[in-house]
């Protein structure tokens, strides 16, 4: 008798919760939800190298240069350097970066130097160098391909120089001689700061989590220039404004860091 009630509350303390789950059962949802579209987050800390094709205005340039040199120089000038960049973390999908690129452009010719009745070299260079500090926005259409528009602010120096020397001579032969140096090796050197605006727009793809491609077209504008300086001590006047950074350039990037 013992036995029997025994199986039975056991049976009933079973069948009492199935039931309820039983009931249950019916106040279930299996509708499917909506599914709403997420936007992707910009994330990339970087560090790499780039290399830029800058299209510099040079008729003036090359107005000068034909005094010294009988071709003209490209205006078309690579400027290769580094890039910096990281996220601002208050502001979602922006990052802050520096960019510091320099290049030049030249030509050289042989003359016959009197003063020491012998064969010199005579060398004509443009010379461009950018610091830049610049801001940009990420779309991210999909994942690891983004696209940046920004803006920067970029502190140029341009460089014109002259340089001519012999092959070789004696120490002995390099001295001053009544206030000039006894030399074949004269130099001119002209030189400016220059502060610009930058529009550019970015294109870039992470091959990988640390390996980032960028692609780059950007403008830059001038906004405001130094005096010309010769020889780091006077004042040059009545350069023509046409020597100028202004141009369009193109970019290739290769860049090592953190990318989404």
């Amino acid at each position: 008798m013992v036995r029997f009630l025994l199986a039975t509350l056991a049976v009933v303390l079973f069948a009492r919760p199935v039931f309820a789950q039983d009931d249950r059962l019916d106040q279930l949802d299996f509708e499917e939800g909506t599914l709403t579209d997420e936007k992707i987050p910009y994330f990339a800390v970087g560090a790499g190298g780039t290399i830029s094709l800058a299209t510099l205005p040079m008729e003036d340039v090359n107005a000068h240069a034909r005094q010294y040199v009988p071709e003209d120089l490209s205006g078309s000038m690579i400027l290769a350097g580094f890039d910096v960049f990281a996220p601002i973390g208050l502001i979602p999908n922006t990052r802050v970066g520096f960019s510091w690129i320099t290049g030049s452009s030249f030509k050289e010719t042989t003359i016959t130097e009197p003063t020491v009745n012998a064969t010199a070299t005579r060398r004509y260079t443009y010379d461009i160098g950018q610091r830049s500090l610049y801001l940009d926005y990420a779309f991210v259409p999909f994942k690891s391909f983004y696209v940046l528009p920004g803006i920067g602010v970029t502190w140029s120096t341009q460089t014109l120089e002259v340089r001519q020397g012999i092959a070789s001579r004696d120490w002995s032969d390099i001295r001053p001689i009544s206030g000039v140096f006894a030399t074949a090796d004269p130099m001119l050197e002209l030189q400016r700061q220059v502060v610009s605006l930058q529009p550019r727009l970015n294109i870039e793809y992470a091959v990988t989590p640390f390996l980032c491609l960028r692609g780059q077209a950007s403008y830059n504008l001038q906004v405001s220039a130094g005096d010309w300086l010769a020889q780091g001590t006077t004042t040059v006047n009545g350069v023509p404004e046409g020597i100028k950074v202004q141009h369009f350039s193109a970019q290739f990037g290769v860049f090592i860091g953190l990318f989404n």
